[in-house]
């Protein structure tokens, strides 16, 4: 995982202040492949509440904001994709994010 500690910690305080029920938080893409270099910050969020989906959809370019205007992110280019634990199994973008995802 090519992603700070304090990285990490920043983004799920961030996130956490936004959502009421459990999430899966994960980073995706090439920031999750130690042997890449370079990337932006792709993130994973799933949400068990319906209700935290719908706020978070809504709010996401707000949080993506947050995330990128805390000096440990640096405003590195982030991007967030919600989703539910079901989308693992059916929604076929999110289920190729499945294999390489490490949880934050």
């Amino acid at each position: 995982m090519r992603l700070s500690l304090a990285q990490a910690q920043a983004i799920k305080k961030i996130i956490s202040t936004h959502v009421r029920g459990p999430i899966q938080l994960y980073l995706v893409g090439s920031r999750a492949k130690d042997h890449l270099k370079g990337g932006d910050i792709d993130l994973l969020l799933l949400c068990h509440d319906p209700a935290d989906r719908v706020y978070l959809s809504k709010k996401k370019y707000e949080i993506l904001n947050q995330i990128m205007a805390t000096p440990e992110i640096d405003e590195t280019k982030t991007d967030l994709i919600i989703g539910s634990p079901d989308s693992l199994k059916n929604d076929p973008f999110i289920a190729t994010l499945d294999q390489d995802k490490v949880e934050l």
